[in-house]
């Protein structure tokens, strides 16, 4: 009976911080952020929209490169003549353009080309048996460094007691048990035996409150029971096994003290560990809170609440300077991108107006020559034709000739 007491007791006290946590302090450090980090939370949020844009759109071209197998030159010119052919720019107003057009013509220009990619894919895969294709093939070979990944299964031990837990079953470890099994496969394993004890929990608790919180169950349904209730559901729902202990440990304390006399003995042995777990549970969300920037608030002096004022507009403008910085900078890296483009497409183009005019100037000199043999030819036949009527006419004898002839 004192163990029940005492654990009451504590679990009384850690109770009553978080309540003026969530009802007084939360609420009155959120009211005060805003007022005090208001303008510069809102300038920090259009600087991080402004680069989450134009890094998406360096993304985008990553992304695109990569599918079509081109480089960043070609790709941009492949773009710059986009927007002359198709959208009707020309090369000055281009160069002209600010960079939310230019951003919004590649993303146009992006749009336009994945749904031509998707298309085409669609068309060749028309008719294709999907089941001809093994995927096995492709998966990657493991490498045998399992322990790589147990770093990151480490922190899915998101609590004490699981971690302990964890410890404890690592001391006591029998390789005997786990031939073959390879660490992260055994941790794995661990976590999601954990996963199911939570849950088992978690639904044990829930239908537990659930039967007495109802609005069916009987009983007034006074604000406090309205708010146990509520709280249940979004607990329940986001499966957050500390709240519930907690809130299991405030229904069990309310019922105890109304039915102490009823109680058993193997009743009030369960209601005990049950208390138990909900210490743990409440020292748990007291622990999460205290981490919070807004706890304690109630108690800070107006030097410390100066203090943490300039450290906060500091914070928010360091970080609004990083995300104005690399916008510079991504922005630096497109504009030049688009420039050296602008450039290559303007010379290929001058390039291509020159071979233009050396290929007319090639076929019209092409042209003349050929009317120049033709009119050679004409007059080389003219002047055979000349020769041979000369000639035929050189060989018959003239009148006078014949006359004389027939004198003698």
């Amino acid at each position: 009976m004192k163990e029940r007491k005492k654990i009451e007791k504590d679990i009384g006290k850690l109770q009553e911080q978080l309540r003026v946590y969530e009802a007084e302090e939360q609420p009155a450090f959120q009211r005060w952020m805003h007022q005090i980090s208001g303008p510069a939370r809102s300038e920090l949020s259009e600087a991080q929209s402004d680069y989450q844009k134009i890094s998406g759109v360096r993304a985008t071209l990553a992304e695109h490169r990569r599918v079509v197998n081109l480089k960043p030159q070609k790709q941009m010119t492949t773009i710059i003549a986009y927007a002359i052919n198709d959208k009707g720019q020309s090369v000055e107003g281009l160069r002209k353009m600010e960079l939310e057009e230019w951003v919004s013509l590649i993303l146009d220009f992006m749009q336009t080309e994945f749904d031509r990619l998707a298309k085409n894919y669609a068309e060749n895969s028309r008719g294709e048996d999907e089941d001809d294709a093994d995927w096995d093939d492709d998966e990657e070979e493991d490498d045998g460094d399992s322990y790589s990944h147990l770093t990151d299964l480490m922190e899915e031990l998101d609590d004490d007691e699981s971690y302990n837990d964890f410890l404890g079953i690592m001391f006591t470890f029998d390789e005997r048990d786990y031939e073959g099994v390879s660490p992260e496969d055994f941790m794995r394993d661990f976590i999601e035996k954990r996963r199911k004890i939570k849950a088992r929990r978690a639904r044990e608790i829930f239908h537990e409150l659930s039967r007495k919180l109802h609005p069916d169950a009987g009983g007034e349904m006074t604000p406090r029971r309205r708010i146990l209730w509520d709280k249940l559901q979004e607990a329940y729902q986001i499966k957050d096994l500390a709240v519930l202990e907690a809130l299991f440990a405030e229904v069990e304390l309310a019922d105890s003290d109304q039915n102490a006399h009823q109680i058993a003995p193997s009743r009030l042995m369960k209601l005990v560990e049950h208390l138990k777990n909900s210490l743990k549970s409440v020292r748990e969300l007291v622990r999460r809170c205290k981490g919070e920037p807004g706890w304690g608030f109630s108690g800070w002096s107006a030097a410390k609440r100066s203090r943490m004022e300039e450290q906060i507009i500091g914070d928010i403008n360091y970080q609004r300077s990083i995300y104005i910085k690399d916008w510079n900078e991504e922005s630096r890296l497109l504009r030049s991108a688009i420039s050296r483009a602008i450039n290559k497409y303007k010379k290929d183009q001058t390039r291509a107006v020159i071979d233009a005019q050396r290929q007319q100037y090639e076929e019209e000199k092409r042209k003349i020559r050929e009317q120049t043999n033709n009119l050679n030819q004409e007059w080389l036949e003219r002047q055979k034709k000349r020769d041979q009527e000369r000639q035929e006419s050189c060989s018959e004898p003239g009148p006078e000739y014949k006359q004389a002839e027939l004198l003698f």
